[in-house]
């Protein structure tokens, strides 16, 4: 008897979602390896003293939320579909919680129509594959009651 989850199925879908999460697994890598690499400036320019250790713990669990999530797309289990969502939802809370109430109010006039978007789509590309999973999953199971 296997006990293994069955793999899931591949797609351009799966392709871009995968895509989005290598992207953020990279994001918070060197993220935290930038807290790392640049703690003492950022002391010596006078930000608070929890700031490097923040960043650092911020990138640490996006990373690791990503690459979670980036593991489970290969397999159908029912986790796959909260680590995905997991992995994104965070990346974006912390981007946005962090230009609200990190940034200085110069830095964030930025480009936000551009992240706005960006994020608009990745929820998209999300909930597209979240429907396209459910469906193989109903579709390889039956349609149950």
């Amino acid at each position: 008897m296997n006990t293994n989850p069955p793999k899931a199925p591949s797609g351009w879908l799966t392709a871009l979602v995968r895509l989005m999460l290598v992207v953020l697994l990279v994001s918070g890598a060197l993220r935290a390896n930038g807290a790392l690499a640049q703690k003492d400036l950022l002391l010596e320019l006078g930000l608070p003293a929890w700031l490097p250790g923040y960043l650092l713990a911020a990138g640490l669990v996006g990373a690791l939320l990503s690459l979670l999530a980036l593991v489970c797309t290969w397999r159908a289990g029912n986790f796959c579909l909260a680590a995905v969502w997991a992995a994104l939802v965070f990346a974006m809370g912390s981007y946005w919680v962090e230009r609200l109430f990190l940034w200085a109010p110069a830095q964030r006039s930025g480009s936000p129509l551009f992240k706005l978007g960006l994020h608009a789509l990745s929820l998209a590309a999300a909930a597209l594959y979240t429907y396209h999973i459910r469906k193989w999953r109903q579709s390889a199971h039956g349609p149950g009651n």
